[in-house]
């Protein structure tokens, strides 16, 4: 169906040209002074609001005055004019046809690249008709004046005597899909070249407005001038025809008000998120605290503010590892069935280091059947008691609900390394057992309040709590020294555990291997031969294996300050716990 499609220039100027194409699909595109856009939404209500919106925006607001513009639909070919505010009215039926622009080539959403860009083609389209010399005067004229004139020489630099865009690279249009959550991306216009539009067809037979344009919400029927409305009486022959009633023009809110379209908008409004991903600015790294730069930092009371060396910057990419976040509380289980093999060494220093750069939330727990020696080796505390004490008042403190600040009578702190321990069984004349059962009635209490709970496991890889162990563990830590016996020890845990169906336990697990005294040049050769030894075999049967160097400081047995130990072991130590929380 088609419409009256020429316009009264004494009303609305024909610059900027303005002409929209909407698809019965929801799309939609538009070209403004050759500029091109296209809309994507999810039905043609939309399509045609989101077109009037950005028309408004685009073409109206700039002039500051209400455009012209020719749109087609599935129902026709239609007139209207665009107020800067958003109101829609249709067309005053007079005059002159005008010339539309080619509808914009348009590119399939599969074809758009990942970031939405389009790139030029490589030839450009047949170049813009200029307007002629008539028509630009004829539109002075109609306006009245100089100020209009100067109007679309201001908006066409580049042709101050014509009212076409200058030539400009082919482009595809700027897509703006309200079907998806990104907003529309700005892209450079495309040159138009103008076509003349078809005939006027009979004003004597009006035709009803069924287009999407139509079904926008109606206002106040904008009045022509009077001039207007005479030449409209006398052309329809007396005041037969004037008594018609006049068609009411649509008009559209600034904003649409569908709920669609207000939904479409606020996916497309910025968010504070939005703000601070677009600060791509990366924070200073912080000067050197360790190696000559460090030195020098702090002989000249941080006047030299030097960058970090490689090996600091290792260092700090390994503590970004260990503070990775975690979802939900995690449990680590330590195991080696011979004693001596460094699990309770291994347990303590995990945890210190965990502590340190997590910044608490974590709990070793000494889970030996009757006697370990994990509390031995703590910080001294202002109180003895275990996880039996734990137990024994475990459902009163249910009752009143259990809270982190509940287990500090229970829990020795270690307060320079941010976590705390609870210990074995001290008492030797208890004769207490911890079973799998009753490691199960402490163990959930302790993951509701825990981040990250370290479980020192016995040596009786058949007992009941040290299988319950292995049943929750989420990360298993094999511990050993560089000696025969105790590796031997480990590689049977390993096979045992296979032999049980715990092969994915196994291949995620991390071993540490603690290394043997410097002796002699010997010595210290058949230990070299003996650790690579080692490492193949557990680096084959586990994810990761981390060599620990001997430390005179974990030999002694008493209380662990994590302060005494040599730089090389403690970084050894962050080693192994980033090789740990990549496994959680």
């Amino acid at each position: 169906m088609s419409t009256d499609m020429s316009i009264d220039t004494t009303e609305v100027p024909t610059f900027p040209l303005v002409d929209v194409w909407v698809d019965a699909d929801g799309s939609a595109d538009i070209a403004i002074n050759g500029r091109c856009f296209t809309v994507r939404a999810g039905n043609v209500d939309d399509a045609v609001a989101q077109s009037v919106q950005l028309i408004a925006e685009r073409a109206a607001q700039p002039v500051g005055r209400a455009v012209l513009v020719t749109t087609t639909d599935p129902d026709g070919d239609w007139r209207l004019v665009i107020s800067p505010d958003g109101t829609v009215r249709e067309a005053p039926t007079t005059a002159r046809a005008t010339e539309r622009q080619p509808r914009p080539q348009r590119i399939a959403p599969a074809q758009l690249p990942d970031d939405s860009t389009v790139a030029a083609p490589e030839q450009a389209q047949e170049e813009p008709a200029p307007l002629a010399q008539e028509q630009v005067h004829e539109h002075s004229r109609a306006r009245g004046g100089q100020h209009d004139e100067e109007l679309a020489v201001q908006a066409a630099p580049q042709a101050p005597t014509e009212v076409a865009l200058p030539d400009e690279p082919v482009v595809q249009p700027t897509v703006i899909d309200l079907t998806a959550s990104a907003g529309p991306v700005p892209t450079p216009g495309a040159t138009a070249r103008r076509v003349p539009v078809p005939a006027a067809v009979s004003v004597d037979a009006p035709q009803p407005d069924t287009s999407a344009f139509s079904r926008l919400p109606k206002a106040k029927p904008v009045e022509a001038p009077e001039s207007v409305r005479s030449r409209r009486s006398a052309r329809r022959g007396g005041s037969q025809s004037a008594a018609q009633p006049e068609p009411a023009p649509a008009a559209l809110p600034p904003r649409p008000s569908t709920a669609g379209t207000a939904a479409q908008t606020a996916a497309r409004t910025p968010t504070l998120d939005d703000l601070m991903r677009s600060n791509d600015v990366q924070a200073p790294a912080a000067p050197a605290q360790q190696g000559w730069q460090g030195a020098l930092r702090q002989l000249s009371s941080g006047r030299l503010a030097l960058q970090p060396g490689r090996h600091e910057l290792e260092l700090r990419a390994l503590i970004e590892k260990v503070r990775r976040p975690l979802e939900g509380p995690r449990t680590i289980v330590v195991a080696n069935p011979k004693g001596g093999g460094t699990k309770t060494t291994t347990i303590y220093c995990l945890a210190a280091t965990l502590g340190v750069h997590r910044g608490g939330g974590v709990l070793a727990w000494d889970n030996n059947e009757t006697r370990g020696t994990l509390g031995w080796r703590a910080e001294r505390s202002d109180h003895t008691r275990t996880a039996i004490d734990l137990l024994r008042d475990l459902e009163q403190l249910r009752a009143g609900g259990l809270r982190v600040g509940d287990l500090d009578r229970y829990v020795r702190q270690q307060f320079s390394s941010h976590f705390g321990i609870l210990a074995s069984d001290e008492n030797p004349a208890s004769s207490a057992l911890i079973d799998g059962e009753v490691f199960m009635a402490l163990h959930r209490p302790l993951a509701q309040t825990y981040r990250i709970l370290l479980i020192d496991t016995g040596n009786n890889m058949r007992a009941s709590n040290w299988q319950a162990a292995l049943n929750v563990a989420d990360q298993l830590v094999i511990a050993s020294t560089a000696r025969e016996d105790t590796a031997q020890s480990a590689a049977w845990l390993i096979d045992g555990l296979r032999a049980a169906g715990k092969e994915e336990i196994v291949a995620n697990a991390v071993t540490v291997l603690t290394a043997n005294p410097q002796k002699g040049r010997a010595q210290r050769k058949a230990d070299e031969e003996l650790n690579q030894r080692l490492y193949r075999h557990f680096r084959s049967a586990t994810r990761e294996v981390v060599t620990v160097p001997h430390d005179s400081a974990l030999v002694g047995g008493g209380p662990i300050n994590m302060e005494l130990l040599q730089d090389g072991t403690r970084e050894a130590w962050l080693r192994a716990a980033a090789a740990v929380v990549s496994g959680l």
